[in-house]
């Protein structure tokens, strides 16, 4: 009997452990293994900082990303007005880009620098209505050209191009497309030519500066000069910074735009007409001497291909020998037009964009 009740608490005993196991195995499913996971290990690359900015900067707040050596690989910046940029360096801790992110995630500044790290060579930036207001690009050869656009983002006011050593050309346009004004130089800020045009594009001024002198063409509707002034600059006899310009001489030019007709010669001080030359088509040269402001001839000489004297004489006031000339060719009209000025006035003030 006794027997008997050992053998069926053995055999509970061991259905119990079976029936255990089995509620084991069946949490884990078959074959499965019970392990602790393992602890996600990160190594970060860069150490983030935040830095508030002051209640008068249009920043809310920079966060640095300073790298192992302490040198600050990118900064990410919230604008108050919900825009965000990120600024990145290159590893010679120059500035590589900057890009700047309107609300709604358009990249609405970008900035691409050379290998200084000031210098712009790409990009673009759109005003805060998302429309274009200039781009850069550099082409192969290492030019950068700027293209800045009206208002409207879609007519092209100005395009400069910056060539690898400094030279540059720029030419501003009338809303119409049509040609305002083009300088070109050797560097910024030095003009050595300019073009004025008229609203239908045709040209009508063009001014070569030089040292202390600058010749100056006026052209014809149909693009040939008409004549050229030569102005020279003086220190004023007033002093400081002011100079005078004077026109010295002014070349009158045939239909074709490049034979000199005639050349007038001013006085010293340009109030008067005291000679002119007038190149006849045979070579030789008629020189005459005019003194007084209706231009009175005194005396008249030809002059042969290599400058001899061939034949002169003599008038008198009883002669009443005139050389006549178009007086506003030898005025110094020192206009240039600022296109910069009136895109700028119609990028702050919309009341002025119906003006061309």
């Amino acid at each position: 009997m006794r027997a008997t009740i050992r053998t069926a608490c053995n055999t509970a005993l061991v259905l119990t452990l079976v029936i255990f196991a089995s509620l084991i195995a069946g949490c884990n499913g078959p074959d499965k293994e019970i392990t602790p996971p393992s602890p996600q290990v990160v190594t970060p690359k860069t150490q983030e900082t935040v830095e508030m900015m002051p209640p008068n900067s249009e920043e809310f707040l920079r966060r640095h990303f300073i790298d192992s050596t302490g040198f600050e690989v990118e900064t990410h910046i919230n604008y108050r007005n919900g825009e965000k940029a990120i600024v990145k360096m290159r590893p010679d801790k120059t500035k590589a880009e900057y890009r700047r992110m309107a609300k709604n995630g358009t990249v609405r500044i970008e900035q691409i620098f050379a290998a200084d790290g000031k210098t712009v060579i790409g990009g673009h930036e759109l005003r805060d209505d998302l429309t274009k207001k200039f781009s850069i690009s550099q082409n192969s050869a290492g030019a950068t050209t700027t293209v800045t656009y009206w208002y409207d983002g879609v007519r092209v006011f100005s395009e400069k191009t910056v060539s690898k050593n400094g030279a540059y050309e720029i030419t501003y346009y009338y809303k119409s497309g049509k040609k305002w004004l083009s300088r070109s130089g050797p560097s910024d800020g030095v003009v050595t030519k300019e073009a004025q045009y008229r609203r239908d594009g045709t040209k009508e001024i063009t001014r070569e500066p030089g040292t202390n002198e600058t010749i100056v063409t006026r052209h014809r509707a149909d693009g040939t000069a008409e004549y050229r002034q030569h102005i020279v600059e003086r220190p004023s006899p007033y002093g400081g910074y002011y100079t005078n310009r004077t026109v010295i001489s002014v070349e009158e030019m045939d239909v074709d735009g490049t034979t000199v007709l005639r050349k007038l010669v001013m006085s010293d001080d340009g109030y008067s007409l005291v000679e002119t030359v007038r190149f006849n088509a045979d070579g030789t040269t008629t020189h005459r001497t005019v003194t007084g402001y209706y231009g009175t001839v005194t005396h008249e000489e030809t002059r042969d291909s290599n400058g001899t004297v061939t034949s002169q004489k003599d008038y008198t006031s009883a002669d009443n020998v005139q050389e006549t000339y178009d007086s506003s060719s030898t005025r110094d009209y020192y206009y240039t037009p600022d296109p910069t000025s009136t895109w700028d006035m119609q990028e702050r003030y919309p009341q002025y964009r119906n003006q061309d």
